[in-house]
């Protein structure tokens, strides 16, 4: 006997239900839980509803779990979890805050010799800085040009210019 149609919706919202809550619960019980109730839920409309059906559940399916893993890449190291389990210190990445634009024109120093990348420091904040062109030497007063994605970019400033 083929299952009826809210059993498959159930499925499908018990599966994306419990993908969800293993983006709160890391661990992987949950998501392998959520896993084989999605993929129940598609067999049982390949069965129930035939190839046709099947084939679209199964893309719509993807498409959702997609976006719910694009979601979570972009929001884990800020949740409660997350942020016990990311060391940025220790990763080398940079603590951007919102309007990352405001850092174009700030003046530092290069703490590493940038090849064209390295570490240069602005007031209390340490960054991964490129050099927009050649290398600077560790110690040279430096500032920021512009901000590409995560990618800031420095020039060597000049004393004259300062």
């Amino acid at each position: 006997m083929i299952a009826p149609d809210w059993t498959i919706l159930l499925l499908f919202l018990t599966g994306l239900g419990l993908f969800w809550l293993e983006m709160f619960l890391p661990g992987g019980v949950v998501g392998v839980a959520g896993l084989v109730a999605v993929i129940a839920g598609v067999v049982l409309t390949f069965l129930a509803h035939g190839v046709a059906a099947g084939a679209l559940t199964a893309a719509l399916v993807l498409v959702v779990t997609l976006l719910m893993i694009r979601h979570w890449m972009r929001t884990f190291d800020r949740s409660f979890f997350g942020s016990r389990m990311t060391n940025r210190e220790a990763s080398g990445k940079n603590d951007f805050v919102e309007g990352t634009r405001s850092l174009i024109g700030q003046r530092g120093v290069a703490l590493s010799r940038l090849q064209p990348g390295g570490k240069g420091i602005f007031g209390d904040r340490r960054l991964d800085v490129i050099a927009e062109v050649a290398s600077i030497e560790a110690g040279t007063p430096i500032e920021i040009l512009r901000v590409d994605g995560i990618a800031i970019v420095v020039r060597a400033v000049s004393p004259e210019r300062g």
